[in-house]
């Protein structure tokens, strides 16, 4: 058993963390209002001066604005974490491959560290994305959905926020690129959730070298289809 010293965080450090990762996470969206601090403090039992001490903090980082005496999380979020035109120079790629390339790059590691990370919660949200993966597979959006859910829970198992911000950072994109790629190939929904059962068992197991094969596979797989379908273009 390893343990490891346990960080010692003010309550209100801890609201902080709560709402940027429910921000991260997409729980809660851009221009979506926040409760009350009255509402806040009772959900999450603790003083109205420490939500609104948290809130300061929030408003100060990017993460929130106030319009109207309310709390609303910024339309302009990934504005906070990315350079100005770093989503911008994204989404103007012509080439479609830059995805899959850059993925390659980031995310067998991302597997790797899940496998050696991943908490028991972590595990059964990837049992049920993968579940509802296979429930969806005629439903081309919810298909998506959960494929994209599933790589996003993968980064947060491995609980690098390096990683998670630029996961989410990139997600949009890589929605729209899952979308073309799913709606031009015939096969590909099989295999991926071959493959998406190959990386969950590898990260179950605590197996990193596994993890991180699994997802090579998986993406090269992607790769080597995307190909295929521009090549007909």
């Amino acid at each position: 058993m390893e343990l490891e010293p346990i960080e010692k965080i003010s309550v209100s450090d801890g609201i902080i963390e709560l709402i940027k990762k429910q921000i991260m996470e997409g729980k809660i969206r851009p221009g979506e209002k926040l409760p009350s601090e009255e509402k806040m403090a009772e959900k999450l039992r603790v003083g109205r001066g420490t939500v609104r001490e948290a809130l300061k903090v929030l408003i100060y980082m990017g993460f929130i604005e106030r319009k109207n005496k309310t709390s609303i999380v910024s339309q302009n979020i990934h504005d906070k974490i990315f350079p100005k035109d770093f989503i911008g120079r994204l989404k103007q790629s012509k080439n479609v491959m830059d995805m899959i390339e850059a993925r390659l790059m980031i995310e067998p590691g991302i597997a790797r560290y899940a496998a050696l990370k991943a908490k028991r919660d972590d595990i059964e949200t990837l049992k049920e994305y993968c579940e509802k993966m296979e429930r969806s597979i005629k439903d081309l959006e919810q298909f998506v959905t959960f494929n994209n859910k599933f790589h996003l829970h993968i980064v947060h198992a491995s609980g690098n926020q390096i990683m998670i911000d630029i996961m989410h950072g990139i997600q949009d994109l890589m929605r729209k690129n899952q979308e073309f790629f799913v709606l031009n190939s015939m096969n590909i929904k099989d295999r991926s959730i071959v493959y998406h059962r190959n990386i969950l068992n590898a990260i179950m197991n605590g197996d990193p070298d596994s993890a991180e094969k699994q997802m090579v596979a998986h993406l090269k797989d992607v790769e080597k289809e995307m190909y295929l379908i521009l090549s007909k273009e």
